[in-house]
């Protein structure tokens, strides 16, 4: 039952849905929908102006996003998102700085997940340089490597040619298989 406004603008009414673990949930609707706020106040962006999250049976719905992230849900942007300034290996380290889990094993996870996402080749290439299908795979690669567990996706596909609307799908898929991870997304392609 969760709502948000803004003002008089009313963004959520009464949101109410359960993600079953392992799931890959999708959500749809038009612009202006409300789809990006509901993302917004599910990460701690936002408070919510009514209603409850709970993540894994704990009640999230107060904390503050780093916690929210340290707790296990990660997430991507509308618009592409890196530290440009960063590379790609530094832009997965502060992921790994900023997620949950053991701090000692930051090296190993952020090469873990370089090589998972097929990023070696441009390890050391600043984000300002990369593609927008790469740079979206290091947001990604970010996320992972905080050791979330529940990861959304706003509008990945945004920008992507065909193929690799097909490539990021099968990541997408492979992602939720071989590392249990599920998954909300947020798309308008909706083949």
């Amino acid at each position: 039952k969760v709502s948000k406004s803004f003002g008089r603008l009313e963004a959520l009414s009464g949101v109410d849905l359960a993600i079953e673990n392992g799931e890959i949930f999708g959500i749809a609707g038009p612009n202006g929908a409300g789809k990006s706020t509901l993302f917004n106040v599910l990460s701690g962006t936002f408070s919510p102006t009514s209603g409850n999250i709970v993540l894994k049976g704990k009640n999230i719905t107060k904390l503050n996003s780093h916690r929210i992230c340290q707790l296990g849900l990660a997430r991507t942007f509308q618009i592409a998102q890196t530290f440009p300034t960063l590379n790609v290996y530094d832009n997965l380290r502060v992921g790994a700085t900023f997620g949950g889990g053991n701090k000692k094993n930051i090296e190993k996870v952020v090469k873990d997940n370089i090589a998972f996402l097929g990023l070696g080749t441009v390890r050391d290439t600043l984000a300002s340089n990369l593609d927008l299908y790469t740079t979206k795979l290091v947001m990604i690669a970010a996320c992972l490597s905080t050791r979330c567990k529940v990861l959304m996706l706003d509008e990945p596909l945004a920008g992507l040619s065909m193929p690799e609307i097909n490539n990021f799908l099968e990541v997408v898929r492979i992602i939720n298989q071989e590392q249990e991870i599920t998954i909300l997304i947020i798309e308008h392609i909706l083949d």
